[in-house]
C-alpha cells in the first residue's frame, strides 16, 4: 500500500486522534496508509525552481497516464509539500497546488506545508525517476519535496447502444434471451470442432 504523510512543527499545532484533541507547541504528523485507492507521487527538488516545476508537470502528466492505464480517474489528492517550496522559491504561494489544479481541474486537493514529508523514496540520478516516483511502499521521511497522494476511482462507462435501447423500450429480458441464445450457438459450434480435433 502507499504510505504518505507530513510533519508540521510550531507554536500552535492542533492534533486530533482517538484519545481526543490536544494543541500547543510540538509536532503533528498525518499519515495515510492501508487499503485505499491511493497512488503516491514524490517530487524532489535539488536542481532549482525551474527544474522542479518542469519535473512536477511531467509527473502530473505521468499520473494522468497511470490513471488511464488502470481505467481510473483522479478523484482528488492530498499534498504534503516542504515549507521551503513557497513564495521564496517559486515566486508565488502554493505553486505545487496550482500545478496540480491546472492539470486536474475537477479534482479536489487538500494539504499543508510540512517540515518533513513521507512518501516513496526517489533516486533523482536514476535514469527513470519518473517510475520510482510512483512506487508503493519504500516510503521514507524526506525534505524539500512535494508528496501527493492521488485517489483513483473507476471510470464510468456508458452502457452499449443496444442495452440503452432495450432499457428505453422495455426489452431488457428479450435482449438477455437473445444474448444467451447467441452464446449457446457459439458454444454448440465450438463443440464439434473440439471433438474432431481429439
Amino acid at each position: 500500500a502507499a504510505i504518505i504523510g507530513g510533519v508540521v512543527m510550531g507554536q500552535h499545532v492542533l492534533v486530533r486522534g482517538k484519545g481526543g484533541t490536544s494543541s500547543g507547541r510540538g509536532i503533528g504528523v498525518l499519515a495515510i496508509s492501508g487499503n485505499v485507492p491511493l497512488v503516491a507521487m514524490t517530487c524532489p527538488c535539488s536542481r532549482g525552481a525551474r527544474a522542479a516545476t518542469q519535473d512536477l508537470r511531467q509527473k502530473m502528466k505521468r499520473a494522468r497516464e497511470i490513471a488511464a492505464e488502470k481505467e481510473r480517474n483522479i478523484l482528488g489528492a492530498l499534498l504534503f509539500t516542504c515549507n521551503g517550496r513557497g513564495r521564496r522559491m517559486f515566486g508565488r504561494e502554493a505553486n505545487d497546488a496550482a500545478i496540480f489544479q491546472a492539470e486536474f481541474k475537477q479534482a479536489q486537493l487538500m494539504g499543508y506545508y510540512a517540515g518533513g514529508e513521507v512518501g516513496p523514496a526517489v533516486d533523482e540520478d536514476a535514469p527513470d525517476d519518473q517510475h520510482s516516483a510512483f512506487l508503493r511502499g519504500n516510503a521514507q521521511l524526506q525534505g524539500f519535496t512535494a508528496v501527493y497522494g492521488l485517489f483513483l476511482v473507476p471510470q464510468r462507462h456508458a452502457p452499449s447502444a443496444p442495452f440503452q435501447r432495450a432499457v428505453l423500450y422495455g426489452e431488457v429480458e428479450a435482449a438477455f434471451r437473445e444474448l444467451r441464445a447467441s452464446a449457446a450457438t457459439v458454444a454448440t459450434a465450438a463443440a464439434p470442432a473440439e471433438s474432431a480435433a481429439a
